[in-house]
């Protein structure tokens, strides 16, 4: 055998734990094998489903909270659309704004109206009996 400290340290241990047991009283052993009789049945018993993973609980509160992220996002997002000035009820507006077309031409839009007329009023065949010029 060695002379180890350790070893003599444990042997002291258990010789003082061993002694000890000695004095100890029956109804301090009953309680001590019934609660050891306790957690070896609760061992072979099969734990609730949410509590066999120890990540399942943070996990399913970080999933909820992200849900209450991003719905409140979404919500906020929908509610804050802005109003576009220039769409109407029919969107005649649109064609112009969506268009590739020389924009300064709507600038004097009452001219180019002035000329379709014009240009419509040419192509019209005139009726001898329908005379406009006075």
């Amino acid at each position: 055998m060695q002379n180890n400290p350790e070893t003599a340290f444990q042997q002291k241990s258990r010789a003082v734990f061993l002694n000890s047991l000695r004095h100890i009283d029956r109804e301090a052993i009953a309680r001590l094998q019934n609660a050891r009789r306790l957690a070896v049945e609760s061992l072979s018993r099969p734990r609730p489903a949410w509590r066999r993973h120890s990540w399942a609980l943070p996990a399913g509160a970080t999933a909820a909270i992200l849900i209450a992220v991003a719905t409140g996002m979404f919500w906020w997002k929908l509610n804050s659309q802005p109003v576009l000035p220039f769409t109407t009820a029919n969107n005649e507006d649109m064609s112009i704004v969506l268009g590739n077309d020389n924009l300064d031409m709507y600038a004097d839009l009452d001219f180019y109206n002035w000329l379709q007329l014009q240009e419509q009023q040419k192509s019209q065949p005139s009726n001898p009996g329908d005379d406009k010029s006075g």
